[in-house]
């Protein structure tokens, strides 16, 4: 009798589990309660990326908890609920006219509700020349995906053809890893150039020396860009910029663009110097490549807040 009853509780005890697992898998299903695996960009990457911009969140994350993440929202979930990386990454072939964007979450946790609430918030992601082809997915535990096009108008393309030719690239241009933000513009074949004048066209009525005809003159000395950012105190950046001359073009091409850069420069420290913040650096050439040094002081000015 005593063996019958302990069969019957062990067995009880085990449906009970069962059902406790199913409960916990259907809401993990629901809302993505485990923690995902890392997943890098680069598995969504193509030859024909031409533009790679990365965020690692985790490498700022007081800032995301004091300046960014609702009042009510505790940092623990906070915490859990940040992706491990984000990207958007940029295509652009000049040779085949074709053109693409994703936008990749690496998710951490909740990828159904971050979808759910990127989806409902569609026109947060409205980009000028961006046509998204449908809403965010989650193909799979770990990777949250949102794909369009750019649409690059005739007369871009026209110009990249006539400038750069038709040019066959070996690879496409990666990240260095390890930065809270990174960025690689490959515009060996005009194809960065391309995308970012596509992007300014669709703005309208801009500055005459960024309209594409004026623009292509500068960034056809531009071979690559990177750029980093990486947290050097509370509130304070340091950026790099490393900019490949054109190998084409004279050192003297080289030199009137750090002159034009440095302009830039100092009309966007004045700028960001009359909302509080202090940008200082310098650019120098060195050789055919100019590297620019940066320290940003107040930059959560700049950030999104919910508060």
């Amino acid at each position: 009798m005593k063996k019958n009853c302990l069969v019957i509780g062990l067995c009880v005890v085990g449906v009970l589990l069962l059902a406790l697992l199913i409960i916990v898998l259907v809401v993990d299903s629901k809302l993505g309660l485990f923690s995902g695996s890392e997943i890098s960009h680069e598995e969504f990457a193509t030859p024909d990326t031409r533009i790679r911009l990365v965020i690692k969140p985790s490498l700022f994350i007081d800032d995301i908890r004091d300046h960014m993440a609702p009042p009510d929202v505790p940092p623990w979930a906070t915490d859990m609920a940040l992706p491990h990386e984000s990207a958007v990454l940029m295509d652009c072939s000049p040779s085949s006219e074709a053109t693409a964007i994703r936008l990749f979450l690496n998710e951490n946790r909740f990828g159904p509700l971050i979808v759910q609430g990127i989806n409902d918030q569609e026109a947060m992601l409205r980009l000028p020349g961006v046509a998204w082809t449908g809403a965010m997915t989650r193909p799979k535990r770990g990777v949250l995906l949102k794909e369009g096009k750019v649409n690059v108008p005739e007369k871009v393309l026209s110009l990249v053809r006539k400038q750069w030719g038709l040019v066959e690239l070996p690879n496409s241009l990666t990240i260095e890893g390890g930065h809270l933000l990174e960025a690689v513009l490959d515009n060996r074949d005009g194809g960065a150039y391309a995308l970012i004048a596509a992007m300014q066209t669709a703005v309208g009525r801009t500055h005459e020396m960024l309209e594409p005809e004026r623009l292509i003159g500068t960034v056809h000395n531009i071979a690559s860009v990177r750029m980093t950012a990486d947290k050097a105190g509370p509130d304070v950046l340091d950026i790099h910029l490393h900019i490949e001359g054109n190998p084409q073009k004279e050192e003297a091409d080289i030199e009137a663009l750090v002159s034009l850069l440095t302009f830039v420069y100092q009309a966007s420290r004045d700028g960001l110097r009359e909302e509080g913040i202090e940008l200082t650096g310098t650019f120098e050439r060195d050789g055919m490549a100019i590297e620019g040094t940066f320290q940003l002081e107040g930059y959560v000015n700049l950030l999104p807040t919910a508060r």
